[in-house]
């Protein structure tokens, strides 16, 4: 049997320019945000955050934050969820006041991919995924400084054309956060966090290596509580893709969010990025609710016309206690 030749061509990206043949980078998947609240201020993680998403880019937040341990899970695709989906488990348990860890799962799961035999005929189809398994840890360095590193376990199945093995690969993540009040109001804080993100091995396939997209990213927050009623945070991130080097590329998203009578919350953001080697320029909404200690957050990237993200919808639930 005999896979498409197109699925490698789908699914490692490849261009062409002239005689040159520039392998673009592979398991893209791992960039896309998968937290419906930073998704919905600018299509960037937030750094500084404490979500339970957070294994995936600096957990070193969650030892800033009160609760004791948190878990959630969230579904990424189109608005009719029908292909191309990301499906995401995330969670930390903080030990002590200065120690904590963190595990997430994300699998992403490819349309079918027709298969054919030596005779060209039709004979089934194979459903590519790919999987990343993360496992951090995270330190309280001082009362406002925070430090983390997670190693991530890659494995990608593009399934067995001419007899090709499921790719596997090896990263880690490097993170900071601090925190500190600032005199505007009672309760008002700022945070700053910074990420190395997804360095490691490449990932082969077949007999052909593929770097992962590795970057470089920082991000601040700004938590105003005028009342217990009414809350407001600002949000700015940035990033640079590294690795490789012919595929680099700078990102930004900014984005706001509105916490009314505690339990619900609406956020608005934009996100600037390369067209060519990045997800492009678009807008972002979503909205929350929270009762106790469970909060549902939705999200919807907007996009322009030519956005490759257009129409993707991204919903998730969450806890903390």
């Amino acid at each position: 049997k005999y896979q498409l030749a197109v699925l490698l061509v789908i699914m490692i990206p490849i261009a062409i320019t002239a005689q040159t043949v520039k392998k673009s980078p592979s398991v893209l998947f791992i960039e896309n945000v998968v937290d419906a609240r930073s998704s919905a201020m600018g299509g960037m993680y937030d750094l500084s955050d404490s979500s339970v998403f957070n294994v995936f880019i600096n957990p070193s937040a969650f030892q800033l934050v009160n609760s004791k341990a948190g878990v959630g899970v969230s579904l990424t695709g189109n608005y009719d969820f029908s292909h191309s989906n990301l499906y995401s488990f995330g969670s930390f348990f903080n030990i002590d006041d200065k120690n904590g860890i963190a595990l997430g799962v994300r699998y992403f799961s490819y349309p079918d991919i027709p298969l054919m035999d030596v005779n060209g005929i039709s004979d089934g189809s194979f459903s590519p995924g790919e999987i990343t398994i993360d496992v951090g840890y995270g330190r309280k360095l001082t009362s406002n400084l925070s430090a983390s590193v997670t190693a991530r376990y890659v494995r990608s199945d593009m399934g067995s054309y001419s007899g090709a093995k499921a790719a596997i690969a090896f990263a880690a993540d490097f993170g900071v956060t601090y925190k500190t009040d600032v005199g505007l109001m009672d309760g008002a804080n700022i945070k700053a966090a910074m990420a190395l993100n997804n360095f490691g091995t490449k990932i082969k396939y077949d007999e052909i290596r593929y770097d992962m997209p590795a970057a470089v990213k920082v991000g601040s927050s700004l938590f105003l509580p005028f009342a217990d009623e009414h809350k407001l945070t600002l949000l700015v991130n940035a990033g640079y893709r590294v690795l490789p080097s012919y595929f680099n590329s700078f990102e930004a998203g900014v984005g706001s969010e509105y916490n009314v009578f505690r339990y619900l919350f609406v956020r608005c953001g934009y996100h600037f990025g390369d067209k060519s080697r990045g997800t492009g320029n678009y807008s972002t909404i979503g909205a929350g609710v929270a009762y106790r200690q469970f909060k549902l957050d939705i999200s919807s990237l907007n996009g322009v016309a030519e956005s490759k993200l257009r129409n993707t919808f991204l919903i998730g639930l969450s806890a903390f206690f």
